[in-house]
């Protein structure tokens, strides 16, 4: 975390200088234009205009240093998650395999609420046949490897908008409120982003939504330092973000990387195929998946389907969905079947 506290630093000093500059090139330019008599009063005045906007600067930049720090974090937790799960696909895999030989016994078992979350399709008897076939611990096994799958799912939504989909996302710090309820689409009626649960304040969007993001705003405000209006926010970006002299261009850069979440996403999706294939290889009914945000469903032999529906499933650690600092084995343990349920409806 070394380099991102470097990077928020540098940041930081390269708005401070950017203003320095601006307020020294202002007072050059009265320094000409005034006499010297008129100068004192106008200069207090304007010192006042540019403290205040200073302070909407430094805000702006905390705000955005701690977009980039949470991410950073959230992102490597995320990471830690996708390689622990993996890992414990193939205790899932072993499990429901050697409960096969016990699946007309283990029908009593009394861990699994089919009805809780389990959406039943077809005619009367069939959804009981296909847990018959496979015993009610393998359909318990498959359910709670589906439900650790919709939370990372989870995790890569709450580093790109930060949208609450669950308690705890947002850790209770509430200190800089999300303003991406306030985007709207080029309609100028349609929302952009329309979670009911809320933003954390702390996701790429935040800092990058080009109406009420923060470096829109930030931009904004360094452009009113220079009381001529030439300078244009497209002008500053220039000559902060786009010069890699600059700590911007540093912060920035940081940014884009912890916003790279490709090779992630294939990650998770390669695991999903293993624990799918693991299954099939060794299941009297076949496992099929369908992944589409919030509609994730997992298919167990045309009729009985665990199904996301929406909003439905809620993760109540501390941290929520992504908690910050969980290493590989921490991740685990919460997914460990010797675990109880981590995930329950609404």
């Amino acid at each position: 975390m070394e380099d991102v506290h470097g990077a928020c630093r540098s940041f930081a000093k390269s708005v401070d200088d950017y203003i320095d500059r601006i307020i020294l090139r202002g007072r050059r330019r009265r320094k000409r234009l005034r006499d010297v008599d008129d100068y004192d009063d106008d200069y207090d005045h304007d010192a006042s205009t540019s403290s205040s906007l200073r302070r909407e600067c430094n805000e702006l930049v905390r705000h955005a240093n701690l977009v980039l720090r949470t991410l950073v974090a959230k992102r490597s937790s995320l990471e830690n998650a996708i390689s622990a799960l993996r890992a414990e696909s193939k205790d899932y895999v072993e499990r429901f395999a050697a409960a096969a030989p016990a699946a007309a016994s283990s029908s009593s078992s009394p861990s699994l609420s089919v009805d809780d979350d389990v959406e039943k399709r077809g005619k009367n008897g069939v959804v009981d046949d296909v847990v018959a076939a496979l015993g009610r611990t393998q359909v318990e096994i498959v359910r709670r490897w589906f439900a650790n799958y919709v939370r990372l799912r989870d995790g890569f939504v709450l580093l790109e908008s930060g949208e609450r989909r669950h308690d705890h996302d947002d850790d209770g710090d509430v200190s800089f409120p999300s303003r991406l309820g306030g985007a709207y689409c080029s309609d100028g009626y349609t929302r952009r982003f329309k979670s009911e649960r809320g933003y954390t304040g702390r996701g790429y969007d935040e800092a990058y939504d080009p109406d009420v993001g923060i470096k829109r705003r930030l931009l904004v405000a360094l452009s009113r330092f220079d009381g001529s209006g030439r300078t244009t926010p497209g002008d500053i970006d220039e000559k902060l973000f786009e010069n890699e002299t600059t700590g911007a261009y540093m912060w920035e850069k940081r940014m884009d990387e912890v916003n790279e979440t490709s090779a992630l996403r294939d990650e998770l999706r390669s695991v999903a195929e293993y624990f799918r294939n693991g299954i099939n290889a060794v299941s009297r009914v076949k496992l099929n998946m369908k992944i589409d945000d919030k509609f994730d469903r997992f298919d167990l032999g045309g009729s009985l389907v665990l199904s996301r529906q929406g909003d439905d499933y809620k993760v109540k650690d501390r941290g929520g969905s992504l908690p910050i600092g969980m290493s590989v084995d921490d991740w685990r343990e919460k997914f460990s079947l010797s675990r109880g349920w981590i995930l329950r409806t609404r």
